[in-house]
């Protein structure tokens, strides 16, 4: 066993983890080549030898985690790992447990197989792994004279415990829930900031499975029906929320509607780990919306900002360091960071409003046409004639938008007897949080204030003639855009030359 540095890095503790497989004699095995697996009660032996449990403890819990990697076109690489999880009590963890738990004496790979990350491959590949998870569940395990039962959790992103659950995995399509929500905004969704909140059970209350692996017509084994398609099975049963189709499909079926739940354990046992996802997305859009607006790298902050409130996700400029004879760069780098929400995978998650009632689903949908308009609006190209006229006209058209935008948003919400809003369920999984610490985020305000930066620019490019005939026409634009309305003014400079020429034409008459 290799020794454990307790502040080792990243790189330190793989090369550990690395070293201890390869000092396990992993072997192949005979009816799958494509394997290479260590015996887990091998593993769970050593380390009880070496890290015996205390004397008034005999219990031990393990999670079963896994994870698969594209290599090269069509290889991919699956792993299965396990962490042992020292003086578990209950399904609550202390702060020395959450230390240990990232240490390579704890952590160790059992499996690792050529293929997906699936339903199938995971079962063809694990057949003898899950053999030992039974039967060291039900025996326990017998070390140095001492028994010790051995309880099983199972861990992994949610797209690990979707496959082997025989559920549909996540994708950009239909992505990790609780990536869509910050962690510090948890708390506005009701759900518990504790170790225990990201089971799968409890993730069924904001997840949308979607069970695309069943053939019809199918008969189901305990009451005799036939099915024709999966509308009539939800319909017989009248579910109406997507946590009680799924609390039904596990009363009735196990995980997975017709398959077998690989490791053999209840939802409330499957802890899903927090996932972030890769904003090239959002990077492309960036990028190409800075080259549209000739953001300089001065301003990229600001727009940054502006459209977080919009799109719900944490971007920021990576600001390029000073090299002796560099040239200076036009176009700032802009990189994502922990996604929130992205814009590709806001559309497949109005299916999450089908499980509320019908006003509110005409209202949900509501709200997405206004952000598609706003979010059309804000990346619409301006052309190359983008004059200060449609500078203006567009901030004008898109303060209208996110008007529009805000005000279809808070029909969804509602207002409890104390006068607080709060939420429906399906309220938070919309990209942009109109609800921020109580206050309401103007996006209106913002797009104005982003297009008067912009409008800088074209300013420092002017004569003094033209910048000061600028100034009274900046005046005049912002003082149109003030929160609260449109307030109609006039261009002073504008209304005195018609009227010295409304009196010059008078005296020659």
């Amino acid at each position: 066993m290799p020794s454990f540095r307790k502040n080792a890095s990243k790189q330190k503790t793989i090369d550990l983890m690395q070293q201890h497989f390869e000092e396990m004699d992993p072997e192949t095995l005979e009816e799958d080549e494509k394997t290479i697996t260590i015996s887990l009660h091998k593993v769970l032996t050593e380390h009880l030898c070496m890290f015996p449990l205390p004397e008034d403890r005999t219990d031990l819990k393990i999670k079963v985690d896994g994870d698969g990697a594209p290599v090269m076109p069509r290889v991919n690489h699956t792993c299965v790992a396990i962490k042992v999880i020292r003086y578990f009590e209950d399904m609550g963890i202390s702060e020395e447990e959450w230390e240990g738990l990232n240490s390579p004496f704890t952590s160790h790979t059992l499996l690792l197989f050529d293929g997906k990350e699936d339903y199938e491959d995971i079962k063809k590949h694990t057949k003898r792994l899950r053999q030992e998870l039974a039967d060291i569940r039900r025996d326990g395990l017998q070390v140095d004279g001492r028994q010790y039962t051995v309880s099983v959790i199972a861990g992994g992103d949610l797209k690990w415990l979707n496959a082997v659950c025989a559920l549909s995995t996540c994708s950009h399509t239909f992505p990790c829930p609780w990536c869509l929500v910050c962690q510090g905004e948890l708390h506005l969704t009701g759900a518990d900031l504790k170790y225990t909140r990201r089971t799968l059970a409890l993730m069924s209350e904001h997840a949308h499975l979607p069970h695309d692996r069943m053939e019809y017509p199918w008969e189901c084994e305990c009451c005799e029906c036939t099915y024709d398609s999966p509308q009539a099975l939800i319909d017989e049963e009248a579910p109406t929320t997507n946590a009680a189709r799924l609390k039904f499909q596990l009363e009735h079926f196990g995980v997975g509607w017709h398959k077998e739940n690989l490791w053999g354990l209840i939802p409330e046992d499957m802890v899903a780990d927090l996932l972030h996802h890769d904003l090239r997305e959002i990077h492309f859009i960036l990028e190409r919306t800075c080259k549209r607006f000739l953001i300089t790298t001065a301003l990229a902050e600001a727009y940054c900002e502006f459209l977080r409130q919009c799109v719900g996700c944490f971007i920021k400029v990576k600001k390029e360091g000073k090299k002796a004879g560099a040239k200076k760069t036009k176009q700032p780098n802009i990189i994502g960071r922990e996604c929130e929400a992205t814009l590709k995978v806001c559309e497949p998650l109005m299916v999450l409003i089908h499980g509320v009632d019908t006003e509110n689903y005409h209202l949900a949908m509501k709200v997405w046409s206004a952000f598609k308009a706003l979010r059309t609006e804000m990346f619409a190209r301006l052309g190359k004639g983008h004059t200060m006229h449609t500078r203006a006209q567009k901030a004008y058209r898109i303060r209208r938008k996110a008007g529009e935008y805000i005000s279809a948003k808070l029909t969804l919400g509602s207002v409890s007897e104390d006068g607080t809003q709060y939420s429906h369920t399906a309220y938070w999984h919309f990209p942009e949080m109109v609800m921020k610490h109580g206050d309401l985020v103007d996006l209106s305000t913002q797009a104005l204030e982003h297009l008067h930066w912009l409008r800088k620019k074209d300013y420092r490019d002017l004569s003094n003639k033209g910048k000061k005939s600028m100034k009274q026409l900046l005046r005049t634009e912002v003082s149109r855009f003030k929160l609260g309305g449109i307030v109609k003014t006039r261009n002073k400079s504008a209304h005195k030359q018609r009227k010295m020429g409304h009196r010059a034409r008078q005296g020659e008459q």
